[in-house]
């Protein structure tokens, strides 16, 4: 029996979300002042600069306003694709981090999209 039947697939992750996107949504641009210590995210981000080939694509699940591991990753020459579930922080990653591509998306849609090969 495959993980799909065992735990319902992802199709019983969905849940309301409307909360955290909201509360997100209302941090807005304030959200880079209320997380000020990214210095985990920046080792991360050289880590697996060092760790993927030049120009790779890196999808950032989560990705908040873009900074500092969107952004970081872009001026190191990859191809980034960030999601996140609030609209404004997809918006303001989208300002800060012009070279990359950001949308609008729940997590666990990207998990059912993927486990119905979309």
């Amino acid at each position: 029996m495959d993980n799909q039947h065992r735990a319902g697939g992802y199709d019983s992750l969905r849940i309301n979300r409307d909360g955290p996107a909201e509360a997100f949504d209302a941090i807005g641009a304030h959200y880079d002042e209320a997380f000020p210590n990214k210095q985990g995210q920046v080792s991360a981000g050289d880590w697996l600069i060092r760790s993927l080939p030049t120009g790779a694509r890196v999808l950032d699940l989560g990705c908040g306003t873009g900074l500092p591991t969107a952004r970081q990753l872009v001026a190191s020459g990859f191809e980034v694709v960030g999601i996140d579930l609030s609209g404004e922080m997809v918006k303001l990653a989208r300002e800060c981090v012009p070279g990359a591509t950001f949308h609008q998306m729940d997590i666990a849609d990207l998990l059912r999209m993927a486990e119905h090969g979309q």
